[in-house]
């Protein structure tokens, strides 16, 4: 494969990797662990009468914000609210609008919206600005077309990570733990290796500590957005050379729950020991959990999705990261074969490609 379609792979694989996780999590979704036969392939979803390959409303999150970045191309924290209200009140971006069973928390949400649109009052950035307890994991379903549209920058990248999540999540442990996960997907799409990715040293904004790379996608201008990197020139060999700034900033700054995962927490972790509730921080530890304990991206889904709990959005989580690393072509054809309402997902998901692509020009 050339550059562009090594690219398109990876894109691909992140976003229909995210789907499938979803699908192939949904039978097994608010389950207790091991309380149901082990899933390896696609099932009818009895909870909500959907045939096999049928994603959620954890795709949906997917959707909505590639709908909006399709429209806006950077986050646009008032227009992203509108279109969060319509998923929540008319059931957009779902395959039935009626199984979506929203929170509590999204009916409060979708509720202070409709207030202030009613009133004619302007909406806000952050939307919650005192919820400081709600830790669910929502805020990681959004991550994925944001970072393929923008991860050529860095730190805009993980501004607008930042913004998108604050819109309706503000607690510092969702902000932090959405900016770490992009910064992982951002190092796979940059080619950095699992066990790099993984590690207590890797610091996406210290390009020193990538370690030997899959793939050479660096350019001038990516390098510039490294804040922590040093950049200089060598005369002699007419080359770039980077060196560490020794700062470790974006590393030092993240919450102490966040900082844990970073660290590696769930590396030393037997499968009883991880959680697969809806907490954000026990959902990303899952996740990573079993992108590390698998070799092929069948095999970490199947890890991942069997935890039970939150099957779907661990799945996704999941989904998303190992789909980049591993890239759509190694995503299980009998699978995908099977995803329902595929030209639903296509509408949405075919123009974040391209957004990426013009991004790179």
């Amino acid at each position: 494969m050339n550059e562009f379609s090594d690219r398109c792979n990876d894109y691909n694989g992140c976003l229909y990797g995210f789907v499938v996780g979803d699908a192939l999590g949904s039978f097994l979704e608010f389950s207790d662990r091991d309380t149901l036969y082990k899933i390896t392939e696609m099932e009818t979803n009895y909870l909500y009468d959907l045939p096999a390959g049928s994603w959620t409303r954890t795709t949906s999150q997917l959707l909505l914000t590639a709908d909006h970045l399709n429209q806006w191309k950077t986050v646009q924290p008032h227009h992203f609210l509108l279109q969060y209200h319509a998923l929540i009140t008319r059931g957009q971006y779902l395959i039935k609008k009626n199984i979506f069973e929203p929170t509590s928390f999204m009916r409060i949400s979708a509720l202070k919206i409709g207030l202030l649109l009613k009133s004619r009052k302007p909406l806000p950035e952050i939307l919650n600005p005192l919820a400081y307890h709600q830790n669910d994991c929502e805020p990681l379903l959004r991550v994925a077309p944001v970072v393929i549209c923008h991860y050529h920058h860095p730190d805009l990248c993980l501004h607008q990570i930042e913004q998108l999540t604050q819109t309706t999540h503000v607690s510092t442990e969702c902000v932090d733990a959405c900016r770490y996960f992009a910064s992982l997907l951002i190092g796979v799409l940059m080619g950095v290796e699992k066990q790099q990715l993984l590690s207590a040293t890797f610091n996406l904004m210290d390009v020193s500590t990538y370690g030997p790379l899959r793939y050479n996608r660096f350019s001038q201008s990516y390098l510039q957005h490294c804040s922590e990197t040093q950049i200089r020139k060598d005369p002699s060999q007419e080359a770039i050379i980077c060196q560490s700034a020794k700062t470790q900033h974006f590393l030092r700054s993240l919450y102490p729950s966040v900082l844990k995962v970073q660290k590696g927490s769930f590396l030393h972790k037997s499968r009883n020991e991880i959680l697969s509730d809806d907490s954000l921080i026990h959902c990303l530890e899952a996740a990573l959990w079993a992108f590390s304990n698998g070799d092929t991206f069948e095999e970490g889904c199947i890890n991942a999705i069997n935890l039970g709990g939150n099957s779907t959005g661990i799945g996704a989580i999941y989904g998303q990261l190992a789909g980049a690393y591993y890239g759509y072509q190694q995503i299980p054809n009998r699978w995908i074969s099977k995803i329902q309402h595929m030209e639903i997902l296509q509408d949405f998901l075919i123009p974040i490609t391209k957004i990426a692509n013009e991004n790179l020009r």
